[in-house]
């Protein structure tokens, strides 16, 4: 996933400041760096079908298998401790002045954004998950 270096360093400070507990080992056994931790799971995020793959993502890593499920769980888990007070939805004046703008611009009804900021129109839906387009 890419992300520039001053997101990173405040999505990293802010899991370590507050979900903490979820990178610390219950049985006082080592664990990676949550940095390391972090930029694995963003890997895995950033990518779709092979790239995301786990052994692909452990060999290109140099770390186990179970170092790369582990490590996306604790991120995934420290990020929905910090959702309630970080993460912020737009209201219902802001949505649909989203998805109006999303629609006369991009013919894509009710959209409210897009992960990567790219919206294109669809001819048709696709065959695989049509329910998500």
């Amino acid at each position: 996933m890419l992300m520039r270096r001053t997101t990173f360093a405040y999505v990293f400070s802010m899991l370590r400041a507050h979900a903490g507990g979820v990178f610390t080992s219950r049985r006082g056994t080592t664990q990676i760096r949550l940095d390391i931790k972090l930029t694995i799971a963003l890997f895995r995020f950033g990518h779709y079908g092979n790239g995301s793959r786990v052994h692909f993502v452990a060999d290109l890593f140099g770390v186990s298998s179970g170092t790369v499920v582990k490590s996306t769980e604790r991120v995934v888990e420290g990020l929905k401790r910090l959702a309630p007070s970080v993460i912020r939805w737009p209201n219902t004046q802001r949505r649909a002045q989203q998805a109006e703008w999303a629609g006369s611009s991009y013919g894509c009804e009710n959209c409210i954004g897009a992960t990567d900021g790219t919206t294109f129109p669809l001819a048709y839906q696709p065959a695989l998950h049509p329910w998500s387009f």
